[in-house]
């Protein structure tokens, strides 16, 4: 009898649970920001309330109202022989803190995770940078999201990464 009612409790809270789980997944939707100079585009986070477009005109910054979310979008000329793998290289030199096990890098791509090591106001922060490039064209976009978020960012790291496009040569 008890394992019958625990079989049946289990059924009235499973179905909860996964529309939780689901909802939770749902909560951010992504917008499209289309890059004039340079034709790329990308998808992004609904959870942002301003932007500014940089002043060369390849890219903007984004940031949430609380400040704990921010977005970097860029876009550049790209130089000959300059690939996904060179592009890998050139971001582990300038950053610190790498997630072990987050770099991936091809002839057309690279991505990478690091943190800031406590960052900002105790809070520590993980940045997801992705890039894309072909003979002519890079851009990429860096997400900041809090640490203790990282599950949740995961599929929307995925998601803009899938959703970022070079305009045809």
């Amino acid at each position: 009898m008890k394992k019958f009612l625990i079989f049946l409790i289990c059924l009235a809270v499973l179905p909860a649970f996964f529309a939780a789980a689901r909802a939770d997944c749902a909560e951010v939707k992504l917008e499209t920001y289309v890059n004039a100079l340079f034709g790329y585009s990308v998808g992004y986070p609904d959870i942002f309330e301003a932007s500014t477009e940089r002043d060369d005109g390849g890219g903007a910054e984004f940031s949430s109202e609380d400040g704990e979310y921010t977005l970097v979008v860029w876009g550049e000329k790209n130089t000959p022989g300059r690939d996904g793998n060179a592009l890998l290289e050139e971001c582990e030199e300038r950053v610190a803190h790498i997630v072990p096990g987050s770099e991936r890098s091809g002839a057309e791509f690279y991505a990478v995770e690091y943190g800031d090591d406590g960052g900002q106001d105790g809070v520590e922060h993980i940045f997801h940078e992705y890039a894309i490039v072909n003979a002519g064209l890079t851009a990429g976009f860096v997400l900041r999201y809090p640490k203790e978020e990282e599950e949740r960012f995961a599929a929307i790291g995925a998601a803009m990464e899938s959703s970022l496009k070079l305009p045809a040569p």
